[in-house]
């Protein structure tokens, strides 16, 4: 995505393209969003949750540990 002043940036807990669109386009441009998928040396995470909803959480404190400096969102 592209860089924007005074936008926050957050870090999405996926490597899908089309998801990381659809929360661009939700979170408008004051958000600049960045996604897993230049990351290549990412332990697997077991998304063990009986729910997307319950894997996204899961997804997004393992990445969250690995990037303490960042905003993650799942």
């Amino acid at each position: 995505m592209t860089a924007n002043l005074g936008a926050m940036d957050l870090l999405l807990a996926t490597r899908n393209q089309h998801k990381t669109r659809e929360f661009a386009q939700l979170l408008g441009p004051n958000f600049t969003l960045r996604d897993l998928t230049s990351e290549h040396d990412l332990p697997e995470i077991l998304e063990t949750g009986r729910t997307f909803e319950e894997n996204a959480v899961i997804k997004a404190i393992a990445i969250s540990k690995i990037f303490p400096d960042q905003v993650v969102i799942g």
